[in-house]
């Protein structure tokens, strides 16, 4: 498997999946079960050169991200392991686009996940390399076959990047809110918002940033990045690119409530105020590195 640049459109409809986690519970009242949709997306570890005489780059290991609270669905305070995940490839059969859903248990998400060892680290990785490549494998030309995702990597996330990006910026936030997409294709939905918060220093010493955006559940998840752009501005030069080039910011977790005064009554309600926060994208490759395992507390 090999790295290169792609269009804009095929990182788009490529990178992201649909995702859903089911939690089945005995509980004091009833059996129950809690199903959680959200939005996934995939990272690419490459290798450190080229693949000699081209300008590819071997893809070492694929990951799939999401949330943390995605993935492990927390009931009365205890977080569980999913009974069953689901992500998806996209299959091309008789020129139809549709989901090929991939099904994971409660052991192997455990086996497959690392998370960072601070639980309030909204960020969960998931080891699928080998998931994706027996998949494609399977491809039957010209019958049925498996489009192979395109990752983001380490390399497009900020201070690795060229592509200057600050407070004020416009952003993408690509995903599947409330499982909305395009039916027919498989894409995602692409919506757009601003950085709201320095991008150079921990909101309230937690590694993420804000982002102003109009978002809903199942956006939880969602690649953050730059918007595209051809041109850039470094080194007192001037940068041109035929493929349109972003920065990979990081992973869009829930919106944050905070306590306003009410009226003259001064009585506090929670009110949210379309902000979402971004944990940095820099966090996956140390996950990866440096992550653990997750583990139920009883």
């Amino acid at each position: 498997r090999q790295w290169a640049f792609m269009d804009i459109d095929s990182i788009f409809h490529g990178n992201t999946t649909l995702i859903c986690s089911t939690v089945s519970k005995s509980l004091k009242s009833s059996d129950r079960k809690f199903l959680t949709r959200g939005t996934g997306f995939y990272y690419d570890v490459l290798s450190d050169t080229p693949v000699p005489n081209t300008k590819f780059r071997e893809i070492k290991n694929m990951s799939l991200v999401t949330n943390r609270h995605v993935l492990f669905k927390k009931i009365d305070g205890v977080e569980y392991l999913p009974d069953d995940f689901e992500f998806n490839l996209r299959k091309v059969k008789d020129n139809k686009i549709s989901w090929e859903p991939i099904h994971l248990d409660a052991t192997e998400v455990q086996k497959r996940t690392k998370v960072a060892p601070i639980e309030t680290i909204d960020v969960a990785v998931i080891d699928v390399h080998d998931l994706i490549v027996d998949k494609v494998k399977e491809s039957t030309y010209p019958d049925i076959r498996y489009i192979s995702p395109f990752g983001v990597n380490k390399e497009q996330t900020l201070g690795n990047t060229k592509i200057p990006v600050e407070v004020g910026d416009d952003v993408l936030i690509i995903g599947y809110p409330y499982g909305y997409y395009d039916v027919v294709n498989c894409f995602p939905i692409v919506k757009s918002g601003t950085v709201a918060s320095s991008l150079y220093n921990d909101f309230n010493g937690e590694p993420y940033f804000l982002v102003h955006a109009k978002l809903f559940p199942g956006s939880s998840g969602s690649l953050v990045i730059s918007k595209p752009t051809n041109v850039i501005s470094a080194d007192s030069r001037f940068l041109y690119s035929k493929e349109k080039q972003f920065a990979f910011l990081g992973i869009f977790s829930s919106n944050p409530y905070v306590k306003i005064l009410e009226n003259d009554e001064h009585k506090p309600s929670e009110a949210e105020f379309d902000v979402g926060k971004v944990w940095y994208g820099r966090l996956i490759e140390k996950i990866i590195e440096r992550g653990i395992s997750f583990r139920e507390k009883k």
